[in-house]
């Protein structure tokens, strides 16, 4: 039994977690937002405005907590710029938001998010 249970987690350590593409598109059609999701790290996130890319991240590290079924995603990119969404954990489609200007006053942008493995 213990060495059952102590595979069972070796199994677990080991696994490799994958990265999932996530694509996102504002309902009015001028934000689209692109990235690689691989637990609580982003990788290659591209902010495109009217086709043009505005800001672009290698890899940002940033804050997962799991409540329940849902997750809570808060990534900073610098100053008061940030990109947030929380989902369930089973989801493939889910809404985030994100700031870009160092503008306190500014309105944040809302894209719906679609995971494709």
């Amino acid at each position: 039994m213990k060495n059952t249970i102590l595979t069972f987690f070796f199994i677990i350590l080991v696994t490799p977690t994958f990265a999932s593409t996530v694509t996102c598109q504002s309902e009015d059609g001028p934000w689209a937002v692109d990235f690689q999701l691989q637990e609580d790290v982003i990788k290659n996130l591209n902010f495109i405005k009217d086709g043009k890319l505005v800001a672009s991240f290698d890899e940002v590290q940033g804050i997962r907590t799991r409540i329940f079924k849902r997750q809570f995603f808060e990534f900073e990119l610098g100053g008061i710029k940030y990109l947030d969404f929380d989902k369930r954990v089973d989801a493939k489609t889910f809404e985030a938001n994100f700031l870009l200007k160092n503008n306190p006053f500014a309105f944040d942008n809302t894209v719906t998010c679609k995971i494709e493995d």
